[in-house]
């Protein structure tokens, strides 16, 4: 049985988006800019999903929330954080779309 994991707030600085963990083939800004509007009006999102390796934070899943929580002014998201390195991240980050979210592109498949 697998351990469930805690919902953590984690501080926007410390998060790695730079690992190439971001599978698609751009971002959204409008979604972006709709996702910021709703966190300064107090809507709540799901926590974003990172992987941990000891000194970095990989965002694996929640680009558009990060991006979104940071033009919000915000300082810190709601994650989900489990131990492991930076490839688990870009091995996770593929599929994470796959049935929720923002749907994926064909460029992002």
């Amino acid at each position: 049985m697998s351990k469930r994991l805690a919902t953590k707030r984690l501080l926007l600085r410390t998060l790695r988006l730079d690992g190439g963990t971001q599978p698609r083939a751009e971002m959204d800004s409008e979604v972006i800019r709709e996702y910021a509007e709703a966190m300064k009006a107090g809507t709540s999102f799901t926590p974003i999903f990172v992987f941990f390796d000891g000194p970095n934070h990989w965002v694996a899943d929640g680009f558009h929330r990060t991006l979104a929580a940071k033009a919000a002014g915000l300082k810190n998201i709601a994650a989900l954080v489990k131990r492991g390195s930076q490839r688990y991240a870009m091995l996770y980050a593929g599929g994470a779309n796959a049935e929720h979210g923002l749907s994926r592109t064909n460029d992002d498949k």
